[in-house]
């Protein structure tokens, strides 16, 4: 990481700097425009402090913005090498991953870092001038797992039954990368109840193969039903789908 134009520093420009640093929250709300959920900023605090972590949600809680701010925050404060790997449910969702990051980093105001200065936008991956990265791709696709410099890696929609059951030995092919890193790996996804693939089971073990799995599951609906289900699903009846059995496996 490196302060842009030190020289020009005034101290609330400073005082401002390690605000954001030190709270990313802070940072999401005034220059993403993106105000974080108690349950994303829990998620984040496991996603600083945990070496492998899985991350139960309901759908629509905002899963994919809570990694990209997560991620922009990183690019511009984190101290030393920084390549994520992010693998999604397949290539279109890759590409709109792609281009909203991109309006994130575009917010990143250049007096705080050059970290978040792209040099290279091509087809999923996005290289920046400090030398670090990110690639975003398909969970099928051999790419997303076998990318060496890799030293951070998030699975989302892991437990999607189209995809949780494809990739086991992959996850356990990427780990001695990110523990040679000693970056994280993560899962994040949407618990489809009727599935028993791998993240299933990794919520129900806290385990992959040998490995502890930290796992977080999002706190049940209080107060908005918003919150747990998809648009036209919002006066709690007629629930379905993944969004219904969230809703009555908590009682609510």
């Amino acid at each position: 990481m490196s302060l842009f134009y030190l020289d020009s520093y005034t101290v609330d420009d400073l005082k401002e700097y390690i605000k954001c640093r030190d709270d990313v929250s802070y940072f999401s709300e005034n220059y993403l425009g993106v105000k974080l959920t108690a349950n994303q900023e829990s998620a984040i605090d496991l996603m600083e402090s945990s070496k492998s972590y899985a991350i139960e949600t309901p759908r629509r809680v905002g899963k994919t913005t809570l990694v990209q701010v997560w991620a922009t925050w990183k690019l511009t404060f984190h101290m030393g090498v920084f390549n994520l790997s992010i693998g999604v449910y397949n290539s279109m969702v890759a590409r709109s991953w792609q281009d909203t990051f991109n309006t994130f980093l575009k917010n990143v105001p250049k007096k705080f870092s050059d970290n978040s200065l792209v040099t290279q936008y091509e087809s999923g991956i996005i290289r920046f001038k400090n030398g670090n990265s990110i690639r975003i791709a398909s969970m099928k696709s051999p790419s997303v797992w076998r990318e060496r410099s890799t030293t951070h890696f998030i699975g989302e929609e892991a437990g999607h039954p189209d995809s949780g059951r494809v990739y086991e030995q992959n996850c356990q092919d990427v780990m001695p990368t990110i523990d040679m890193a000693g970056g994280s790996f993560g899962l994040i996804s949407t618990k489809h109840y009727d599935s028993n693939n791998l993240f299933s089971g990794i919520i129900r073990n806290s385990r992959l193969g040998s490995r502890t799995i930290d796992v977080l599951k999002f706190a049940p609906f209080s107060g908005n039903i918003n919150e747990y289900t998809d648009k036209g699903v919002t006066e709690g009846v007629n629930l379905t789908g993944s969004i219904g059995s969230f809703l009555r496996q908590e009682g609510i």
